[in-house]
């Protein structure tokens, strides 16, 4: 059951216990829900329904385990409906090729504080960043879905920045090159 479908139904059974608490708080609390409810967005996952669209861009080397941050200051309120990562190899030779998508880790941060990617701490080693998910989990074409994150402040902010899911060591042993990773954001504004 989704929150606003919860929220409607604990509103209606207040209302029919008591007419007064159809009034007051209990109804902004149902107007808070229907604003940010994200019921009834399904559409096809090749078509987001955005209105505009961001990419973050990074360059990922062989010989560093994470790239700069990319930081994109979204100048409006959004909700960002979905992402979609490429990857391009950077260097053409017989012996360096580009690697999967799934070699290559994320991390997603909204308005310098709020960390929206995250793994299972329990697999992770001693020292490793728990707060990467696998580039292909954030795809609204891989992973089939919206994923509706309401930015309401006037200015946010999304900071990007991509790194080797494995030590380089491994990306040394396989022959991956460097890469430019980039990340599409669908985005439509919020509406005052």
């Amino acid at each position: 059951m989704s929150n606003l479908n919860f929220a409607v139904r604990k509103f209606l059974a207040n209302a029919r216990r008591s007419p007064v608490a159809a009034v007051g708080e209990a109804l902004d609390e149902l107007e808070r829900e229907a604003d940010k409810a994200f019921d009834g967005a399904y559409v096809s996952h090749t078509s987001p329904v955005a209105t505009n669209t961001w990419m973050a861009r990074m360059a990922l080397l062989n010989t560093q385990q994470e790239s700069a941050p990319d930081q994109i200051s979204m100048g409006m309120p959004v909700e960002i409906v979905g992402f979609l990562p490429t990857i391009l190899g950077l260097q053409d030779t017989d012996v360096l090729r580009a690697p999967p998508m799934q070699a290559i880790d994320l991390s997603i941060e909204l308005n310098r504080r709020e960390v929206i990617t995250a793994r299972a701490e329990s697999g992770a080693a001693a020292g490793e960043d728990v707060n990467v998910v696998n580039l292909p989990m954030v795809s609204a074409r891989i992973a089939n879905r919206l994923i509706g994150w309401r930015l309401s402040a006037a200015d946010p902010t999304i900071s990007i920045q991509c790194r080797w899911a494995v030590p380089l060591a491994i990306v040394t042993a396989m022959g991956w090159c460097d890469v430019q990773v980039s990340l599409g954001i669908f985005v439509r504004r919020i509406e005052d």
